[in-house]
């Protein structure tokens, strides 16, 4: 502990020595954070500058693409023009001669089977509400805005935890009285009234719709096996239509209060509840008793009561896809109370992609959304990775996955975190995209805000994937293309190579018309555009 808090005096030191560069106020001033990398930095929010995003419609302008583009070798959100010309054309021969990298060729979408994006977002953790809280009213706002306005990040998913997780400073359940059956004492926190404010602020503040959704790490410790919220332990069999009574009651009073939820997972990685050791709030539910505990308890009260709610199952690793939503689905009734399979990221390098398309392929008629992911090394003596480009890349490449894999959209962990990367209150401190320094009454924008935003702030809710052909797959060159029902188009390109490409792009709604576009080397790069026949 004393090396950690050594490592963490050492950082502030640093960052108080540091200098950014001098830009107009809504521009990144950068603060570098090791002179021997100047490809690692973040970007400063303060009460004088705070670097905002462009606002402007990438699909204005018909045949003309809109390309922004962020690199690790200091672009933020950089902003090109480029004409869709006709093949033949001597401008097109211009640009390159007859000479490009890659080329993709976009047709007409499919008219079935298409997979709808529920958007991007991130949790609005007790950890979260606490550092918003820390910062004074015109930062607040601030961050606000970076997160959920038209020169933000344009966030449209919000998930929030029902009671404590680890990310909060204590433990504790809305119902914590032994044997309170009734639920005679079942009361918000003041995590609660912090949090319903925060939400309240978000929908006020974002032009677009939000969506709610809130996830359970245990029940009150008397109900599990275990006898208390931290540690491995199952719901006690005689407690199910209690705890059921429990999660309703918890979205009524968020309902009262002004905040309808509209989406709920049954648990948050019931797989960790099998060890009896987990340093955290868990409870284990296997696919069959999460099965059981849907149909005769918790499903059949949503209908009656939030009949538009839409439930997930899983919440949990990729290793439990297919099976747990195999198993759960197989029951008729269980099924019908169910809209979608939630999934987390953290063992993305032992489980291939492939099974998100797997699962889709089973289960047609159920979303798949990945509900957590937060990069973090437990090696490290400061998890807090001051701008790191490869933990942005890391997002990147994990969203591609998704995306291409039949998911429908991907919700980041903390929403910010305080320079140590917390509070938590087992000390299990994760990076995050926003990073809080309340004792300077600052806030640092880092290389994975803007990864993020360039998928949050152009593939929209209820876009869909185009039909497209790459010409030749190249290792760690990752294209998707995604539209909307008016014909507005969005490619993401990731580039996690060294090396620039040209990348040639075909549209056959365009009257078969191509644009050649530049890449930078570990880049990502959104592109908006429509072509008006």
């Amino acid at each position: 502990m004393q090396a950690r808090a050594n490592a963490f005096l050492f950082l502030l030191l640093l960052l108080a020595s540091c200098k950014g560069n001098p830009t107009s106020s809504n521009q990144c001033v950068k603060l570098f954070i090791k002179p021997s990398e100047p490809q690692n930095f973040i970007c400063i929010c303060n009460a004088t500058v705070c670097h905002t995003l462009p606002d402007e419609d990438a699909w204005a302008r018909p045949k003309q693409l809109t390309m922004f583009t962020s690199s690790k070798e200091g672009k933020r959100f950089e902003r090109s023009i480029w004409n869709f010309v006709s093949h033949k054309s001597d401008i097109l021969r211009q640009q390159l001669g007859d000479t490009f990298d890659n080329e993709i060729t976009i047709g007409r979408p499919k008219n079935t089977g298409r997979t709808l994006i529920k958007g991007f977002g991130a949790a609005l953790t007790d950890a979260a509400a606490i550092n918003l809280n820390s910062l004074n009213e015109a930062l607040k706002e601030r961050l606000i805005n970076a997160y959920f306005t038209r020169k933000g990040s344009e966030y449209s998913l919000i998930r929030i935890p029902i009671a404590s997780c680890d990310f909060s400073t204590r433990e504790y359940s809305y119902a914590d009285e032994r044997g309170d059956e009734k639920l005679q004492h079942f009361k918000l926190q003041t995590e609660d009234v912090w949090k319903i404010d925060y939400l309240k602020r978000f929908r006020s503040t974002s032009p677009n719709d939000l969506y709610f959704f809130a996830s359970p790490w245990s029940a009150p410790g008397w109900m599990k096996s275990n006898g208390r919220m931290k540690g491995g332990g199952t719901l006690l069999e005689k407690y199910h239509g209690i705890y059921a009574d429990y999660l309703i009651r918890f979205l009524e009073e968020y309902k009262s209060a002004g905040v309808a939820m509209h989406g709920m997972t049954v648990q948050n990685e019931p797989s960790t509840g099998a060890d009896p050791d987990y340093a955290f709030q868990t409870m284990y539910f296997s696919a069959k008793d999460e099965q059981q505990f849907v149909k005769n308890h918790l499903g059949p009260l949503l209908s009656e009561k939030f009949p538009s709610l839409e439930l997930m199952i899983g919440d949990d690793f990729r290793k439990s896809l297919p099976n747990f939503p195999d198993v759960f689905l197989n029951d008729t009734q269980a099924s019908a109370y169910v809209k979608g399979i939630a999934v987390h990221w953290y063992d993305r390098e032992e489980v291939g992609a492939d099974v998100f398309s797997k699962t889709h392929e089973n289960h047609p008629d159920k979303f798949i959304l990945s509900t957590e992911a937060c990069n973090y090394d437990k090696g490290k003596l400061v998890p807090v990775d001051f701008g790191s480009w490869q933990r942005g890349d890391n997002y990147a490449k994990d969203i591609m996955e998704n995306l291409m894999n039949n998911v429908s959209g991907w919700v980041d962990w903390n929403l910010a975190l305080n320079m140590e990367g917390g509070p938590n209150w087992v000390k299990n401190f994760v990076d995050s995209p926003i990073i809080v320094n309340a004792e300077k009454q600052e806030f640092y924008l880092q290389p994975m805000y803007y990864v993020l935003a360039h998928f949050s702030k152009y593939v929209k809710p209820h876009m869909f994937m185009s039909n497209f052909k790459v010409n030749k797959q190249v290792e760690g060159l990752d294209l998707v293309v995604f539209q909307d029902t008016s014909n507005n188009k969005t490619i993401i390109i990731r580039n996690a190579n060294d090396r620039d490409y040209e990348i040639k792009i075909t549209d056959k709604a365009c009257k078969g018309h191509s644009v050649i576009v530049p890449i930078d080397a570990n880049s990502v790069n959104s592109l908006g555009y429509r072509c008006d026949q």
